[in-house]
């Protein structure tokens, strides 16, 4: 691979990430169209759910 064309595709690439930032409507295109929604979604999931966060654990202090 030549400079210019690495170059092509490295403008390409970050125009394509700015597309799909920007607008949830092109990430869905992008991932269908890459053929990758059975990764990303879970069939058997209806909704998203957030687990609840855990508790921080605490540090143990000797007794004196």
């Amino acid at each position: 691979m030549t400079l210019h064309g690495y170059k092509r595709i490295k403008d390409a690439l970050v125009q394509q990430r700015a597309k799909v930032t920007a607008s949830p409507q092109e990430a869905t295109k992008l991932i269908d169209d890459l053929g990758i929604r059975h990764i990303v979604v879970n069939p058997t999931t209806n909704s998203l759910k957030v687990a609840p966060a855990k508790k921080a654990m605490r540090k143990k202090t000797a007794t004196k």
